[in-house]
């Protein structure tokens, strides 16, 4: 299998014993190396505010995340309380229900397996929303790394070291434009 790819839905848990594994995916006929997760936190289109997450992960210990909100038709706020955003690099999926950036849920993956994955929420409520996947793996899939990095404050290129070092085929980016991860920082790009 030079590259292999699914997609795929699973309805967030509702259970709030955290930390627990949720068994999500078993169907896939390969072993993920990278997934990406986002979601729009409904289940339905009748809801009145934004909330949205996304994020992907490379290994347990590879992750990203970010969220973003905004309520809809809300008071005006000097102080930002009815939009926010966040972001997380322990956690490949991190999303609010709420009008501020103090996460509802948050998991991180557990496992790889033959046949798909597992991961570990330490953060949750017991809403039940669809999840939505991206799986990708396959021999030619050899290295792969998430992480975050710190733009330049002025224009112009930027190198960028990753700690296992390799000459990636496909990057992915996503700017979190965020304080709270690392909190020194203005703007968070992540690849």
């Amino acid at each position: 299998m030079p590259i292999s790819v699914a997609s795929g839905t699973f309805d967030k848990s509702a259970s709030t014993s955290v930390p627990f594994t949720q068994t999500v995916v078993t169907t896939l006929n390969f072993t993920p190396k990278i997934i990406i997760f986002w979601t729009s936190g409904q289940s339905t289109a009748t809801a009145t505010h934004i909330r949205h997450g996304f994020g992907w992960t490379a290994g347990p210990t590879q992750n990203f995340s970010m969220a973003f909100g905004s309520d809809h038709a809300g008071p005006a706020s000097t102080t930002g309380n009815n939009t926010f955003r966040r972001a997380s690099d322990a956690y490949c999926l991190t999303h609010t229900t709420s009008g501020a950036a103090t996460p509802s849920v948050q998991f991180k993956l557990n496992a790889f397996t033959s046949t798909g994955f597992s991961i570990t929420y330490d953060t949750n409520n017991t809403s039940v929303f669809p999840i939505h996947y991206l799986a990708i793996g396959g021999t030619d899939i050899t290295n792969q790394k998430a992480g975050s990095f710190i733009p330049n404050a002025t224009a112009g290129n930027q190198d960028v070291t990753v700690a296992t070092a390799f000459d990636p085929d496909v990057v992915f980016f996503m700017g979190a434009n965020t304080t709270l991860i690392p909190p020194s920082a203005t703007s968070i790009p992540h690849a």
